[in-house]
Formats: C-alpha cells, sequence, structure tokens
C-alpha cells in the first residue's frame, strides 16, 4: 500500500495536459491545484464528520475566481453531499451550509464588481468558448475521445478499476465523489467542444483527482 501511494505523483508526472501546461504560463495549474485541494477537502469531510466544510467552500470559491467552471465543482459537491447523507441517514448534511457560505463569500463580491464595472457578470471567455449550440457536440466528442486513446490512458484503466470495485463491493463514499467529480467536469467540457488549444489544456484539473482516484480504487480491491 505504501507504493500505491504514489501513483498520483506518477500519473500527474507521465500527462502532457500538466507537464506542458505547468510551462505555459497560463491559470490551468493554478486552477488544477485549487480544484485538486477542493475536491481532497471534501474527501476529508466525507470521512469525518465532524470536519467543517468551510475551508473546502473557500478553496473552491478561489478556484471560481481563477476560472468559473470552478463553481461546478462547488456545485458537484454540494449536491452530492445533499444526496449522499439523505440517502444515508434521512437528514440533511447542515455543513453544507458552511461550504456553500463560504464559497459565496469569495465569488459574490467579485461578481457584483464585474457587474459594476463592466455590465456582465461573466467574462468575455465564457461568451466566446461558453456552450452556445449543439455544433459543439462533434467537437467535444473527438476532444474527449482524443484524450481517452492517448497516454497514460488514464480514463481507460479507471473504467475498468470502478468495474472491479463494483464486482468486489468496494465502492464506497470516497470514490463516488470522485468518479462524480470527473464525469461532471468532463462532461462539461464535451458540451463546450473541447479547446483549440494544444495537449488536452481543458483535461489539465482533474488529472490529479484521477490520479487521486486510481489509487484509491487500486488500495481497495
Amino acid at each position: 500500500d505504501s507504493l500505491l501511494r504514489f501513483i498520483p505523483v506518477i500519473v500527474i508526472a507521465t500527462s502532457a495536459p500538466i507537464v506542458i501546461w505547468s510551462l505555459g504560463g497560463l491559470e490551468t495549474i493554478l486552477f488544477s491545484l485549487l480544484v485538486t485541494a477542493g475536491v481532497l477537502l471534501f474527501i476529508r469531510t466525507i470521512s469525518d464528520e465532524d470536519n467543517s466544510m468551510v475551508l473546502c467552500g473557500l478553496v473552491f470559491g478561489l478556484a471560481t475566481l481563477c476560472r468559473p467552471e470552478g463553481a461546478l465543482f462547488a456545485a458537484i459537491a454540494v449536491g452530492y453531499g445533499l444526496f449522499s447523507h439523505w440517502n444515508r441517514s434521512r437528514r440533511l448534511d447542515r455543513r453544507l451550509v458552511g461550504l456553500v457560505t463560504a464559497a459565496a463569500v469569495m465569488i459574490v463580491p467579485h461578481l457584483i464588481f464585474r457587474f459594476v464595472y463592466y455590465g456582465e457578470l461573466l467574462p468575455n471567455t465564457w461568451y466566446v468558448k461558453g456552450p452556445h449550440s449543439l455544433d459543439l457536440v462533434r467537437p467535444g466528442w473527438e476532444y474527449l475521445a482524443g484524450y481517452v486513446a492517448s497516454f497514460p490512458f488514464i480514463l481507460p484503466l479507471i473504467a475498468g478499476l470502478l468495474v472491479a470495485a463494483i464486482v468486489k463491493r468496494t465502492f464506497d463514499r470516497e470514490i463516488g465523489f470522485l468518479v462524480t467529480a470527473i464525469t461532471g467536469y468532463l462532461g462539461f467540457v464535451f458540451f463546450i467542444g473541447g479547446d483549440h488549444m494544444p495537449a488536452f489544456r481543458m483535461i489539465a484539473p482533474i488529472i490529479p483527482v484521477c490520479g487521486f482516484l486510481l489509487w484509491r480504487l487500486l488500495s481497495s480491491i
């Protein structure tokens, strides 16, 4: 198990989107760091209900300030937290209020400033690259298919290990959230038609999360 802990590091070190865009000078790597931190903090709250979700909300808020789709991860965390906690205990997880409040403290003042100063709530890149038509479905599909077929073949490996985890009944709430976060973000990339920049830049934010999921799956089966 001690050797398996190196899997996330190996995945990151061998993934072109991370390696190439660490030299790209854009926000990609910072956004990836914030998303990974937020996801792992949320995983910690799933494992221990005594932990607050405020720090998780702050990190997701920072991720949203870095790139608007950071709010997607916050929404996925809240939705998953509501569903999983209600499914298990038939009551709401009040800690989610702290997550939402902390994220709002980071995001709302910036949105107000943006609207007052620019007259828009979203940045220009959203209006250029946002999901405006079904014409983006094909390039989105081709973008994801290209990544699935590229080294180190992370997504096919995850799919195979997920089948094994389900068969062996080791699929738990932590794995469920990681899968939900990854598939939710991939769905977003699909609907915006991928990206014109090289080396699968839009995939980079979930590669560390994929590495952590691989470690959890291999540790559980």
